[in-house]
């Protein structure tokens, strides 16, 4: 129990904890609310039995006379009975603003948990962020930051306001008749110790497995819309269907168990209200009290039981609720402080770099986590400002890891990388900044062509000047502007309304838009035509100058014309050259260039 506090209080601040302190204070008053009206009932059946003997009769009669009221002695009832539908208005009114304000902080907090949680995955080290499935992040941030608040906060605060309540009504059950409240507390009491005991274990465990049942799921959709084209092409959409049904099913089971116990505990309760009810009626009729005496306890007692009746279920429905999703709250926190230990914090105020005389690699030796071999060794290289440069070799020669080692996405095993002269660890984020990235598959939102080539930038802020800049250097211009919308154009769900070579070009335009330093094409051109490709290169080389270009490439039509060529294989640098110089001198690179496909 202490270990889940403690992860509930990682996930919610000092803040977050005076706003549920502010709103138990209001639930206290409103608690002394349900104690008048539960009061009031008995004081309103006595003074309409007995109007002349009355204790009710003799204190409204002041607060009328108080209040001006002269002949009320006909009408006390009356009078009475307006005094008790005001306090019940009253009482309404305010556990109704008390709900609301309720629901706004709890939904406040959902809002504020999946930021913190999609802020902590984007920030967090890409190494981390590769061994996560894509479903779970997504799962996390929109479906189980909801499913906390709603099935674990909401009822922890329910459960805090039902057991004040409980507290109160049994206090003043026991002033009024201390045998009959204690024995009916005592029996109420008794039967919700039992179902907790019953059900402890069985609920931490069902949600444990719900919880994985739900991340099962989501993994399963995520696939099958990937795979959607193979699955429809080579017939196996059954196979993503059955994987669905099949964590569909285990996702059900604990949930039809616990909503089962859910629902059971409402008749069930109300079935033993009843009996204590009629016991403690009959008890008063058998120690000889007579009627007048037994109508105004018995219309306490029965307010009273009745509301400890929905209190008490309550209260286990509220256990059961944060029982069952305890294993949520250690799960995300434990995901969430893993991340934010790990997360890369940037310096806003920090400057970004400019590129001035040249990124220098040093013996550089890079491993992933899970790896039992270097994916690099003893790589050093030196790519000066305003070259061409390309990274080529076969697959998994460690093209793409030498590029996120020298954007900063991967820090070395060993070995240095220098910004003129300058650590790359010590200026990640400034460093970045001045990084423009095309990669292969060129990500698109479903929105205007505007949006997409200001990635990450509000509609309001956009540059329209740079924007038209870049396009013209993507070669895209003429394009955008003869659209009925020009930039304004929605490009749809993965740009569906684009064709290869035009992604691409919004793409480079995408990286062209800040006016990076440095400029990386990952790929960006191995997936197209060679027509397509050979226009793409044409802008590629139209870059050089103004900025350093890095080119990772397999086809080496690309990058016939750029200034050094660095060629890697099994994780080493073996050659490094122009273009010329390295089919003469090297056989592998020879081999490679002779499958190429010429340049058009």
């Amino acid at each position: 129990m202490r270990s889940l506090f403690r992860d509930f209080l990682y996930l919610f601040g000092r803040r977050d904890l005076y706003r549920f302190a502010v709103l138990i204070v209001l639930m206290l008053f409103g608690t002394i609310l349900e104690m008048a009206s539960l009061g009031a009932a008995p004081l309103f059946v006595q003074l309409v039995l007995s109007p002349d003997d009355s204790r009710a009769a003799a204190w409204l009669g002041k607060a009328l006379a108080g209040l001006g009221v002269s002949d009320f002695s006909r009408h006390l009832p009356l009078w009475g009975g307006l005094a008790l539908g005001g306090l019940f208005l009253f009482r309404t009114v305010y556990l109704i603003s008390n709900f609301w304000l309720q629901e706004h902080l709890l939904r406040n907090r959902q809002v504020a948990l999946g930021s913190r949680l999609f802020r902590a995955y984007m920030s967090a080290p890409y190494p981390l962020l590769l061994r996560r499935n894509s479903s779970t992040v997504i799962n996390f941030v929109s479906s189980e930051a909801e499913r906390l608040v709603e099935q674990f906060l909401a009822p922890a605060l329910n459960f805090l306001r039902n057991a004040i309540i409980v507290l109160a009504v049994v206090v003043l059950l026991v002033i009024y008749d201390p045998v009959v409240s204690l024995g009916s507390f005592c029996a109420l009491g008794l039967a919700g110790g039992v179902f907790i005991l019953a059900v402890n274990r069985r609920l931490k465990s069902l949600g444990e497995t719900a919880l994985h049942n739900r991340e099962v799921a989501v993994k399963a959709i995520t696939e099958g819309i990937g795979a959607f084209r193979e699955a429809r092409l080579n017939g196996s959409v059954g196979f993503f269907a059955g994987n669905l049904h099949r964590a569909l099913e285990k996702q059900a089971r604990p949930q039809r168990i616990y909503y089962i116990l859910q629902k059971s505990l409402w008749p069930s309760m109300e079935l033993l209200t009843v009996t204590v009810l009629l016991a403690a009626m009959s008890a008063m009729l058998l120690w000889g009290r007579d009627m007048q005496t037994i109508a105004p306890a018995l219309a306490l007692v029965t307010v009273a039981l009745a509301r400890l009746k929905g209190c008490l279920t309550e209260l286990m429905l509220y256990y059961s609720a944060m029982r069952y999703q305890s294993s949520l709250v250690r799960t995300i926190a434990a995901e969430l402080r893993d991340l934010e230990q790990q997360a890369a914090v940037a310096d806003p105020t920090s400057p970004a770099i400019d590129l001035q005389k040249a990124i220098t690699v040093r013996h550089l030796d890079f491993r992933y986590d899970a790896a039992a071999e270097p994916t690099l060794r003893d790589i050093s290289l030196e790519i000066p400002h305003g070259a061409s440069v390309a990274l080529v070799g076969p697959t998994g020669s460690g093209k793409s890891t030498l590029v996120n080692l020298i954007v900063g996405l991967l820090e070395p095993t060993a070995g240095d990388i220098l910004i003129d002269g300058r650590d790359l660890s010590s200026c990640v984020a400034a460093w970045q900044r001045r990084i423009g990235y095309v990669p292969q598959d060129i990500f698109l939102l479903d929105d205007t062509i505007l949006a997409n080539v200001a990635l990450g930038v509000a509609e309001r802020d956009i540059d329209e000047a740079a924007f038209w800049r870049a396009l013209a250097t993507a070669q895209l211009d003429d394009f955008v502007a003869a659209l009925p919308e020009g930039g304004r154009t929605i490009l749809g769900e993965r740009g569906a309304r684009l064709s290869g070579g035009q992604r691409q070009r919004i793409g480079i335009a995408r990286a062209l838009y800040r006016n990076p330093a440095v400029l990386v094409l990952d790929e960006a051109t191995s997936a197209l035509d060679t027509t397509t490709e050979s226009a793409l290169t044409a802008a590629v080389e139209q870059l050089r100058g103004a900025h350093t270009v890095i080119l990772i490439a397999h086809r080496l039509s690309t990058v016939r014309r750029c200034d050094q060529i660095f060629f890697l294989d099994g994780g080493r640098l073996v050659a490094q050259g122009t273009y010329d110089e390295l089919l003469a001198s090297t056989p592998a690179f020879r081999a490679m260039a002779s499958s190429s496909p010429p340049v058009h």
